[in-house]
């Protein structure tokens, strides 16, 4: 991927990507990692996950990757250490250098999701939003902060049929319905139907409790969202993420159900491009679109 010109962050900046070990969050480090930008990773469990900062030593130099732990995003504060630099020796685990060390971050990348059918959906709702908002306010913090990406979902704007037969959504519009069924799921649902409805009302809380915190709070930083269908791919580890997520997906294009994916690939230049363009963008693909084609559909004034 060509680098940009002018961009927004000046490579060797530090950007922060949370669920680094995630299966877009993952590509996302690489991506700006190979585009010369220096990557803070959180991880829930930093011992459990020293591969990824093992492998990114190897592909871009020990100094240029920093794995650090956030256990529980929906604690207050979560988020501040790892968007400040001052943390702990004990939660910082690659590099290990001194106790407490700064740098403050100049974007962030929140990626991190809930992706455990074990979590009821109200916990998933909660869970789902007190990360978003708890990242914005640490990101309101630190004066650092440039930019600050979401990634988001296109099911958060409408049900996956709803775009069936339409090219047009606003930028007010949320899938109410989801929102409104996640909160009394029938009983008799199977229960990947029963996450699926959960997840994706969990996209619709979180993004318009984010634009609501944006609208209220009027950051110091730049803001913007990416909202892609069905993500595909391979990880960028197999051997330690195995096929997270989506990257199961090749079954379905056997299937010859293609029209809700988008590759892996462009989903991290997108969220790439949200980061390093000056002006705010919401990017969003709908149900119907081809893998092939990445819809910028409307921008926000800067």
């Amino acid at each position: 991927m060509a680098a940009f010109d002018s961009p927004a962050i000046a490579p060797g900046s530090t950007i922060l990507v949370t669920g680094a070990n995630g299966f877009v969050g993952a590509h996302i480090a690489d991506q700006l990692l190979q585009q010369g930008y220096k990557v803070r990773g959180t991880v829930r469990d930093a011992v459990r996950h020293q591969w990824l900062a093992d492998l990114f030593s190897q592909k871009y130099g020990k100094e240029n990757f920093e794995l650090i732990t956030v256990k529980d995003m929906r604690e207050a504060d979560a988020f501040d250490d790892a968007v400040s630099g001052i943390v702990p020796a004990r939660r910082r685990i690659a590099p290990p250098l001194t106790n407490i060390y700064r740098l403050g971050v100049s974007g962030v990348a929140h990626v991190a999701s809930v992706r455990s059918m074990d979590v009821t959906p109200e916990e998933l709702l909660r869970t789902t939003v007190a990360g978003t908002l708890g990242c914005l306010r640490s990101a309101a913090k630190e004066p650092s902060v440039k930019r600050f990406v979401l990634t988001s979902s296109s099911a958060a704007v409408r049900s996956l049929q709803a775009y069936r037969g339409t090219d047009t959504v606003s930028a007010t519009e949320y899938d109410e319905q989801t929102l409104a069924l996640a909160k009394n799921i029938p009983a008799a649902l199977p229960p990947m139907q029963k996450f699926m409805i959960a997840y994706f009302a969990s996209k619709v809380a979180a993004e318009q409790a984010f634009w609501d915190w944006v609208k209220n709070n009027k950051p110091h930083f730049s803001v913007n969202a990416v909202l892609p269908c069905t993500i595909y791919g391979s990880p960028l580890d197999v051997a330690h993420q195995g096929f997270p997520s989506t990257s199961r997906i090749p079954l379905q294009i056997l299937d010859g159900d293609t029209d809700s994916i988008k590759h892996v690939q462009r989903c991290k230049r997108l969220l790439l491009f949200l980061f390093l363009r000056p002006k705010r963008w919401l990017s969003l693909a709908q149900f119907t679109m081809s893998m092939c084609r990445m819809s910028l559909a409307f921008t926000l004034p800067a």
